[in-house]
């Protein structure tokens, strides 16, 4: 991440992802969260499960008006 002003003259965290090759290479490339990719550009994701000894999962909801994928 990096810390940058933007045009109100505020500090925001802008994220970068490596972008990999078709067979998951670093191509020495950085992408930037929240814009559109290419097409042959792929970038790593993560899930993360949390189960508890009931066998039970934790359920999270991302919050509203956070862009792409609010509220799931």
């Amino acid at each position: 991440m990096v810390c940058c002003a933007n045009e109100r003259g505020t500090f925001e965290m802008t994220e970068y992802w490596d972008i990999l090759d078709e067979n998951g290479n670093k191509t020495g490339c950085l992408h930037e969260r929240g814009k559109i990719m290419q097409k042959g550009e792929y970038h790593l994701v993560a899930q993360v499960w949390i189960m508890n000894g009931k066998g039970e999962f934790l359920i999270s909801r991302r919050s509203l008006g956070e862009g792409w994928w609010d509220g799931l």
